[in-house]
């Protein structure tokens, strides 16, 4: 059985993530988006001159609405990830069927840490928006947006993903 994007899930899928950055798949309870050209070049260059420890314990600096953190860079996820990750976060069996999990025009593509679990890197493929191509922060949840566990909104990240990228270093 094969896999929506089997074979983008490696490094050098993730190098040739340009071939399928239109219209992308997310899943059934998603839209297709298109990842701007900026995040896309950004997103295959990050490879050039890294070594494989180079994102190890790097962290950043997320600003939500009543405050801020540091986390700690998890992964930057390949596209088949990226495909199965958003259909998982999607939906929940904890919310009411077709409720609203995710924050809209956001898709997540890594995972972050800090000390109360899991956030995800999200980018925004709203394309009429004039946040496109931003980088967010939204706290993994189960809950419908804006209920339970599901209330502490999107932090702000970077202005692109190149500018996100250039912001890990060591925590401060």
């Amino acid at each position: 059985m094969s896999f929506k994007y089997e074979d983008y899930n490696s490094v050098d899928g993730m190098k040739r993530f340009g071939e399928i950055a239109q219209d992308f798949d997310f899943g059934p309870n998603l839209p297709q988006a298109s990842f701007p050209e900026s995040f896309v070049r950004a997103y295959v260059n990050q490879f050039e001159g890294v070594e494989d420890d180079d994102y190890d314990n790097v962290f950043f600096k997320i600003v939500f609405p009543d405050f801020e953190l540091v986390a700690m860079l998890e992964c930057i996820d390949n596209p088949r990830y990226i495909h199965s990750q958003n259909c998982i976060l999607a939906e929940s069996i904890y919310a009411e069927k077709d409720s609203q999990i995710m924050p809209s025009g956001l898709y997540s593509f890594g995972t972050c840490l800090d000390d109360r679990g899991h956030i995800q890197l999200m980018v925004n493929l709203d394309s009429k928006s004039e946040k496109y191509g931003q980088i967010f922060a939204w706290r993994r949840a189960h809950d419908a947006l804006g209920t339970g566990d599901n209330t502490t909104g999107v932090g702000f990240v970077a202005h692109s993903l190149q500018d996100f990228l250039d912001s890990l270093g060591p925590e401060q």
